[in-house]
């Protein structure tokens, strides 16, 4: 019976330092996986030495365990070549932080049979920075005895023995993926335009020790579509002949979780990582977080905001922001009139889901009594929207109807894309029984005021106003039949929808529609 084992139960990074010792030979691999790629001229491009095991054969070696196999393994490799060979976790951080290039690295395997008393079958697998690799195997036999460590040295020895000086020309180089942005050019964007809450440059901190021995990266983030952004490398890595300022690090993608992102990281090696994750918590500290393999402890990075500075909760110089939505396709719209109370500016951001485009907005009414105001896009660059898809309800709505919100609360936050809240109409009076709004045990947060409450048909019932501190889940909503007063008391009122495209449609669905009408208000 033959059993297949791997001698070590681990794989070898190999970190080669340039050695003295001339190759006399050229060494013809039993087998390998790119047949274009020269194992002679790979070998002579390798540099420094570690060696890499599984977190329980790591643990054990790093308590001194194994140590006269490990002993013969570290002699053999400083005999190939290899001035240092790490093997101990501590010794490995050093040469991680030492290397300007992964590159310069090589992961090595030793596979043997094991027959009775004897172990055939003997071979070296070595593995490049873009994992290829190339096997030798001996064709020789040796004795399973008290000096079976030694004798596998010897059979090594036959296989491949003494390596070529380092030449630094022949080393293997990574994919660069280069974007059109450096940091003086994300700079000058940011200065320029208004930016989402996730935008900006970040430095990756410095929290505990483990985090010492990471890369100090410096990144910038831009947005690259409506559900995505570009991570760009600016500096910082210990692999730093292996990257370029203006690199793509990685792309964030949003999920339907708010202020939760799914991560596409490019690792160290260039190689991508698609099971990445990433939040903005509370301290405006972006968090990265990298799932491991079973029985390794997950991995997490920290990155300071450094640019743009913010102003209280606030990014270039917003002094408010809240929600508005459109009450016809020619750019009339609504929120609440103490939002826009004191206002020098107003701009409004995300018409047909499109962020990137800001609208100067101008007041046509307000009414401060019932904190109501309608506006009106005013740019030249503003093109009509499709038709509105609800009714503007003029009669009250019954306790216990179900209702929803939607809004753009905490953008700073939680993002910027379409929040919803549901509950039920708790009351048809509000605080201390004001009878123009309505209590609600909708959740609504800051940047939800303005925004638009609908009943389950899709009719528009209310607009949000004000949350109450003192107790959990109570808001109010100003009760559309008001804002319909306050429509018709303009000399040119706009026209109003007359059909609810919404009735009869899924809540999903209805949401998805309703999004294009509902937007981000700005005020300085």
């Amino acid at each position: 019976m033959k059993i297949r084992i791997n001698l070590t139960n681990i794989f070898f990074l190999i970190t080669l330092i340039t050695a003295n010792s001339i190759l006399s030979q050229d060494y013809k691999p039993t087998e390998q996986s790119n047949y274009d790629l020269d194992f002679n001229s790979w070998f002579k491009g390798i540099r420094f030495a570690a060696v890499h095991f599984d977190p329980t054969q790591q643990k054990k070696i790093d308590n001194g365990a194994l140590k006269d196999f490990t002993n013969v393994i570290t002699e053999y490799l400083r005999g190939l070549g290899f001035e240092n060979v790490a093997v101990t976790s501590e010794e490995k951080k050093l040469f991680i932080q030492r290397a300007p290039s992964i590159c310069d690295e090589t992961t090595v395997n030793f596979y043997a049979d094991v027959e009775k008393e004897y172990i055939k079958n003997i071979s070296i697998q070595f593995l490049t920075c873009d994992n290829n690799y190339f096997i030798f195997t001996s064709p020789n036999q040796v004795v399973a005895d008290d000096n079976l460590h030694r004798n596998l040295q010897k059979e090594w020895k036959k296989i491949i023995w003494k390596k070529p000086g380092y030449q630094k020309s022949l080393r293997l180089k990574l994919p660069k993926r280069i974007s059109e942005w450096t940091e003086k050019k994300l700079l000058e964007y940011y200065n320029k335009n208004k930016v989402s809450f996730l935008e900006g440059i970040y430095e990756k901190m410095r929290l505990d020790k483990d985090d010492w021995v990471q890369a100090k990266y410096k990144i910038g983030i831009i947005r690259s579509s409506d559900d995505n952004f570009e991570v760009i490398y600016l500096n910082g890595a210990d692999n730093k002949d292996d990257w370029e300022e203006g690199e793509i690090k990685a792309i964030i993608s949003k999920t339907a979780t708010p202020n939760f992102y799914k991560v596409k990281w490019i690792m160290a090696n260039k190689s991508e990582n698609d099971d990445v994750y990433c939040t903005m918590d509370e301290a405006n500290l972006l968090n990265f977080v990298f799932p491991t393999a079973k029985g390794d402890v997950e991995q997490k990075s920290k990155f300071l905001k450094l640019y743009p500075t913010s102003q209280g909760d606030d990014i270039n110089n917003v002094k408010n922001s809240a929600t508005t939505f459109a009450i016809s396709p020619d750019g009339y719209i609504v929120t609440s009139q103490h939002v826009i109370s004191g206002a020098n500016s107003i701009k409004a951001r995300g018409v047909n889901n499109d962020f990137s485009i800001t609208y100067n907005v101008k007041i046509v009414a307000e009414d401060k009594n019932n904190d109501l105001a309608i506006l009106k896009i005013d740019d030249k660059n503003f093109k009509e929207v499709e038709p509105i898809p609800f009714l503007i309800k003029s009669s009250f709505s019954n306790v216990g109807e179900e209702v929803f919100a939607l809004g753009y609360p905490l953008t700073v936050t939680m993002g910027e894309e379409i929040k919803l809240t549901d509950g039920i109409i708790s009351s048809k009076t509000g605080f201390q029984g004001d009878v123009t709004i309505y209590q609600i045990s909708v959740p609504v947060q800051p940047g939800n005021s303005g925004g638009p409450l609908f009943d389950k048909k899709g009719n528009l019932i209310g607009v949000i106003s004000a949350k109450y501190k003192g107790a959990e889940n109570v808001s109010y909503a100003v009760k559309s039949s008001y804002l319909m007063n306050l429509i018709e008391s303009l000399p040119n009122p706009p026209k109003l929808s007359s059909k609810n495209l919404l009735s009869g449609k899924s809540l999903t669905e209805q949401v998805k529609t309703l999004s294009k009408f509902v937007y981000i208000i700005e005020v300085n």
